[in-house]
């Protein structure tokens, strides 16, 4: 086994021994009260069931408690002196991830996934053996991924309607823009790290109270609006954002290399397959090429 599979391995046997750490009554007791905290309690057992999926992988990762920690930081806290450099290593990289909103662009069953993250336009490539069984294009996910030297898999993951896309996208950019009120500097990055429960219960919310548009063509004018400026926004990011399927690379710096040109070319035609029924997407599409010399 190369030093990936073992690194995964090890990443897998330290998330369950931080688990079992939390489960023990006192340390778990913050957890149950920041359950009760954002979750309401009338949910139908279904979302209950859907929200144990991610949760509690969002309370491991990302919340903080008020001293600024989080439950894999208490662990580590805990076990100082008994794991090892590398697996130091290992915790932080899985710190720096965060939850992302992505729909599956293709399935190597057995091998691999293939994922473009709605928020920030990356493109990129997960290792999972089981859920590749699942999985199908169009199929919409909230996931958190586990980015490990030579290999990336999956931390959680859990289905989102694919009809509700619009209507969430929309919710996202106008939680986003409430924030920015406070906080001008405020992005839809954070929002998922910082308040992903929230994300997750506009899904519900959704899921459970309305169908919702299944498509942008019939929200109203000014919700329309809202939206096409934060798809633009993040866009406009994306042309700056290193991309796994680019070797690393920003689409504005593949876009001079001739060996990433054709694949920097593939990712967009991959987006504009997506916009086809979304005219004034598709016309954004051509504004991109041209800003990338395409």
């Amino acid at each position: 086994m190369g030093q990936g599979g073992k690194d995964r391995n090890r990443a897998q046997e330290l998330i369950d021994q931080a688990f079992t750490w939390l489960q023990d009554p006192k340390n778990a007791f913050w957890v149950q009260e920041t359950a009760r905290e954002f979750f309401p309690s009338d949910y139908p057992a279904w979302a209950n069931e859907w929200l144990a999926s991610l949760f509690p992988v969002w309370l491991m990762f990302d919340y903080k408690d008020r001293a600024g920690r989080t439950g894999l930081y208490k662990f580590r806290e805990a076990m100082a002196g008994s794991i090892s450099g590398n697996d130091e290593k290992i915790l932080d990289r899985m710190l720096a991830e965060r939850f992302r909103l992505v729909k599956v662009m293709g399935c190597k069953k057995g091998r691999s996934i293939r994922f473009a993250d709605l928020v920030s336009g990356e493109v990129f490539d997960v290792v999972e053996e089981k859920a590749s069984a699942k999985l199908k294009a169009e199929d919409l996910c909230f996931v958190r991924l586990r980015r490990l030297p030579g290999v990336t898999g999956i931390d959680t993951l859990a289905f989102v309607p694919a009809q509700h896309k619009d209507s969430l996208l929309l919710s996202i950019a106008s939680a986003v823009d409430s924030y920015r009120q406070h906080d001008p500097g405020f992005t839809e990055e954070r929002l998922f790290q910082e308040q992903a429960p929230e994300v997750f219960r506009m899904a519900l919310d959704l899921a459970i109270n309305k169908p919702g548009p299944t498509n942008i063509q019939d929200l109203p004018e000014k919700e329309q609006d809202i939206l096409k400026a934060a798809v633009k926004d993040h866009f406009e990011r994306w042309l700056d954002t290193p991309q796994v399927g680019l070797d690393g690379k920003t689409p504005r710096q593949a876009s001079v290399e001739p060996g990433l040109k054709d694949e920097l070319k593939r990712l967009l035609e991959e987006v504009e397959q997506r916009s086809d029924s979304t005219p004034w997407l598709s016309s954004y599409m051509i504004e991109l090429r041209g800003k990338l010399g395409l």
